[in-house]
């Protein structure tokens, strides 16, 4: 039950970010709200879970976004396992650091995101440069800081059903 609520609200921000958010927002301004929540997930310490879900809903946002099967996936198991590893360093305990661990979300999908286009599909980066890499990356940064805390606040509305359950099962 907590996957299938999961998913649906994984699905769900997915419509928000793809279809909804382009629409009333300025062009190239846009919040990874699936990268939020797998930020989120990150600090619930249910990884069993988590890497399921990342996966399920990855392949989702793959047939959403017509990448290659897997692409968002992978970016995402990277960026939990970051997370998991970043959130037994530092405690999280405001809101008010959830808008840098924003920043520090973006940053992280976008350079795995990048990385993974140039090394793994040797990609040619030029064209993005072209296209001005790093207006989208600040506009990025400023969109994803924003939209974290009002988003971790959201998802923990949700933290009962996904901690309900005492042990690391689906």
């Amino acid at each position: 039950m907590n996957f299938i609520l999961f998913t649906i609200l994984g699905v769900f921000l997915l419509f928000l970010q793809t279809f909804i958010q382009e629409l009333f927002l300025i062009e190239q301004w846009r919040a990874e709200m699936i990268g939020i929540l797998i930020i989120w997930l990150a600090k619930s310490n249910r990884f069993i879970f988590s890497i399921w879900f990342i996966m399920v809903i990855g392949f989702i946002q793959d047939l959403f976004a017509g990448s290659f099967i897997g692409f968002h996936g992978l970016l995402g198991q990277f960026l939990f396992y970051f997370f998991v590893i970043f959130f037994q360093i530092f405690k999280y305990s405001s809101y008010v650091q959830s808008f840098f661990i924003g920043l520090i979300g973006c940053i992280g999908i976008f350079i795995l995101h990048y990385a993974i286009v140039f090394f793994v599909l040797d990609s040619n980066l030029s064209i993005l440069w072209d296209k001005g890499l790093l207006r989208i990356l600040y506009s990025d940064l400023l969109s994803m800081g924003l939209m974290t805390p009002p988003l971790f606040w959201f998802f923990g509305k949700f933290e009962y059903y996904l901690i309900r359950n005492t042990d690391n099962r689906l």
